[in-house]
This record gives structure tokens, sequence and C-alpha cells, in this order.
């Protein structure tokens, strides 16, 4: 399914019930951040873009903004070691980046939960290891 988001991005939701949102308007982490909200986004583009995803069901009411979404950064206290924090939003991704990420999430099995708390950036350096991984799933459909 895809969606068209306050006309500023899009998501796409893929038949494992993940959804990637790609946001590149004002007041989104991209190029045009700082653009005014009142700007009509009729023509928006960006080099840059920022990206999010989530299992089916975790936008739903009671569900805090990062409950099973994709975590691409933990924080965590560096004397107890308790997770203080996370991001579940990346920002300023090339287009090149959003690919693979969309690409990844396609491939994952329906609703496995993303966050492993022992892992501290769990997004870090995905692109060199997901390029066999985003060529075999394009070439699926061949």
């Amino acid at each position: 399914m895809f969606r068209i988001t306050q006309g500023k991005g899009f998501q796409v939701t893929f038949d494992n019930g993940w959804t990637v949102s790609v946001q590149f308007g004002p007041g989104n982490y991209c190029e045009n951040r700082d653009l005014s909200l009142l700007r009509s986004v009729e023509d928006c583009e960006s080099s840059t873009a920022e990206i999010a995803a989530w299992p089916e069901g975790a936008r739903e009411p009671g569900k805090s903004p990062c409950d099973n979404w994709h975590v691409f950064k933990v924080y965590t206290d560096d004397e107890t070691g308790e997770v203080w924090g996370k991001e579940c939003v990346k920002g300023w991704c090339k287009a090149d980046e959003v690919l693979v990420f969309m690409a990844m999430i396609a491939s994952k099995p329906k609703q496995e939960p993303m966050y492993k708390p022992d892992e501290v950036d769990p997004y870090d350096g995905i692109a060199d290891y997901l390029k066999p991984l985003v060529t075999e799933h394009l070439n699926e459909g061949s």
C-alpha cells in the first residue's frame, strides 16, 4: 500500500506488515527542515529525507512513539547501562540509503521485533551489510 502524507512525503506498507515512512518537507529532518510550515509543498523536492519504520499496530493509541519501531540508535547511561532513549527516526538520508532501508524492512519477517537492547546502533554499517540482500531482493521480482 502507498500513502501520501501531508503532501511532504510518503509511506509504503509491505506484505510483511511493516510500514516505511519517507518524509522530506518543512519540519522534517532533511534539507527542507527550516522551510515555513505554511509554505505550499506541492512541488517539494529535497536531496535528503528522514526515514522511519514500524510494524502493523505499532502506531495504535496507547503505544509510546518507539514501541516496536525500527531503532537507529540506543542511548544508555554510562554508569548503569540503563537505556534512557532511542532514535526511531533517522534524518538527512540520501536516496541510496533510503532504498537500502526500504529493502531491509521489506525483507523482514512479519512483525519481527527490531529493537535488541544489547545493540548500541543496529543501523551502523547497514548499507555495506545489505548490498547482497538488496540485490537478491530486487532480483526476486525478475
